[in-house]
This record gives C-alpha cells, structure tokens and sequence, in this order.
C-alpha cells in the first residue's frame, strides 16, 4: 500500500472518530449530503486498470440497486395492502428473518459500514425477495407473469 494511500486512510479513521465524539456530546455532524457522481480515486493510487474496471461497473451496480429496491417496494407496497403494517410478522419465513437479523448485526458490527436500511427488508437478499414472493404468491399472481417467476426455485 502506498504511503499516500496509507495516510488517507488514517485520516479518514482520525475523522470518522471526531465525528463521532462531536456526534456522542450531541452535536449533528452528519446533514444530508450529495455525493458527486464520480470520485477521483485515481487520485489516491489505485492503478489505471482497477479504475477502469470500477468505472465500468457502476453502471452494472447501479441498474441492480434499482431492480433490487424496485422490488423491495413492491413487497413492500403489496404486503402492507394485502396484510396490513405487520406483513413483515405474518408474510416473512423464519429462515429469511434470520438471514435479516444475522446480515443487519454483522454490518453493525462494521462502524465503518453505512446503514443499509431502517427497514428490514432493506436487509434481505435479492433470492429471498423472490422467495419471499413465491411464499406469498396469492398476493403478487396479478402482477407478475408466472413464467417470470418459475425462473427462480425455492431453496
């Protein structure tokens, strides 16, 4: 690791942890903020190949982000219609909610890690979205084609 990329992380950990102690004594250190579309990271040392290559998956990770949230509202949306505000209880495997419960404490654990979500189905998987409507398919049949769904199997 370079010296420079060395410095810059413990930069990051000398800020992160002053943040945390004006954030500790009350004081709201962390607004609303808008990240730039792009970050110079080449910048920081990484190679041009490892940039390149990151560069070009943003957009991959970007369209699944959104398929994978688009999907979370629908669940979302659906379930609270059909089951009323405790869907999550009544609609939701054991399994799945601990598979939830083990992914939300392990990125606890990581303060480094930004929250992935306030709700817990923010916490599950892209296979247990569609498990989870397989499980509930009275409620979903109207509007998702069988043949989309028969791609995915049960586990």
């Amino acid at each position: 690791m370079s010296s420079e990329l060395k410095r810059f992380v413990f930069d990051a950990l000398l800020a992160e942890n002053g943040l945390a102690q004006l954030s500790a004594q009350g004081i709201s250190v962390r607004g609303p903020t808008q990240l730039p579309n792009s970050i110079a990271i080449d910048e920081v040392g990484f190679s041009p190949r490892l940039v390149h290559q990151a560069s070009a998956m943003s957009s991959v990770f970007a369209a699944f982000y959104c398929l994978e949230n688009a999907v979370r509202e629908l669940i979302t949306e659906r379930l609270i219609s059909r089951r009323g505000t405790d869907w999550w209880e009544t609609a939701v495997s054991a399994k799945i909610k601990t598979a939830v419960e083990r992914l939300r404490e392990k990125e606890s654990t990581n303060r480094y890690h930004t929250p992935r979500s306030s709700v817990l189905i923010g916490y599950t998987l892209f296979g247990n979205l569609a498990q989870l409507i397989i499980a509930n398919w009275d409620d979903f049949f109207r509007s998702i084609p069988r043949s989309v769904m028969d791609q995915f199997t049960l586990q």
